[in-house]
């Protein structure tokens, strides 16, 4: 009886140390990988970006070529199991970096340490559409009627863009950095990151994170601007110099620290303050809504 299970035990002994070795050198194999593909952006108006779980860099290039390069290292038994596909359709350039699941669904061999750098003409696009499931993002210096991104777990750099129509940028846990952007209509969206805005312009903008802060500075006045947090603190930046501006904020347990001059108050209690600086017509107005987190806006 002792001797079997003393067998038994170095049966499972040996099994563990056998496992832990293939998985060791299975996960520990590393190949370089450099793929580049080009194609002319002539008859393209629009672009779609999708990767599993590769980083992102989306700028502008010098040539009239949408030029997409896949650059890293990777486990080499992976090498097998992902596709890197630029295909046009439609007038739409599809780039994607995906990986092939098991007949179970599961990824075993995740992709890291792999970047998509894409590199566009310098135009005003259709519509840019990026998505991720666990890769990070930058995108810089574009012009787009609309632009759309989408990550679950990476964060997100954003500068440079110029935007006619609508701007939505999400991530689910990540946090989203953005800088010296103009768009007429925004929306910035997190669960659980955090939401650093500098600089931005345009005519309506909707800043809303779970339990991350928000940071949020104006170039120029925008119209109408709503921030919303749960938990997370907001400290607001507002560029407007003239007699116009409505401030709103309510909360169910968080405080306001309003500096501002000139603003009188048509209601101002511990959670819930309406503000109103000048009387002519309203060109900007700024609602901000949380939970428990507090409340700092000031004047550029």
């Amino acid at each position: 009886m002792k001797r079997s299970l003393s067998t038994g035990i170095a049966i499972i002994i040996v099994g563990v140390c056998v496992i832990g070795y293939w998985s060791y050198t299975h996960f520990n194999q590393q190949s370089t990988v450099h793929e580049q593909k080009s194609m002319p952006s002539t008859s393209i108006h629009s672009l779609n970006i999708r990767t599993s779980a590769t980083d992102i860099e989306l700028l502008p290039g010098e040539q009239d070529q949408i030029t997409a390069t896949l650059d890293g290292n990777m486990h080499t038994d992976s090498k097998e199991n992902y596709s890197f596909t630029m295909i046009p359709e439609q007038g739409v350039m599809n780039v994607q970096v995906e990986t092939q699941n098991n007949m179970f669904g599961i990824q075993l061999d995740p992709i890291d340490n792999l970047t998509l750098k894409i590199k566009i003409p310098s135009k005003t696009w259709d519509q840019i559409t990026v998505m991720t499931s666990s890769g990070q993002m930058k995108l810089h210096d574009l012009a787009a009627n609309r632009i759309t991104t989408q990550s679950s777990s990476g964060d997100q750099q954003i500068s440079g863009l110029q935007v006619a129509g609508t701007a939505i940028i999400q991530t689910s846990s990540g946090d989203i950095t953005a800088e010296h952007n103009e768009a007429a209509d925004s929306k910035w969206e997190t669960t659980s990151g955090t939401i650093h805005s500098l600089q931005l312009s345009g005519q309506r903008t909707q800043i809303t994170t779970s339990s991350g802060e928000i940071d949020y500075t104006e170039k120029q006045p925008v119209s109408d601007v709503e921030l919303t947090t749960s938990s997370g603190d907001v400290n607001a930046k507002s560029a407007a110099t003239s007699n116009s501006l409505q401030l709103q904020f309510t909360s169910s347990s968080g405080t306001a620290n309003i500096q501002i001059p000139g603003m009188t108050f048509q209601e101002k209690s511990e959670h819930r303050i309406t503000g109103m600086r000048g009387t002519g017509k309203l060109l900007q107005h700024i609602k901000v809504n949380t939970s428990s987190g507090d409340m700092k806006i000031s004047q550029l």
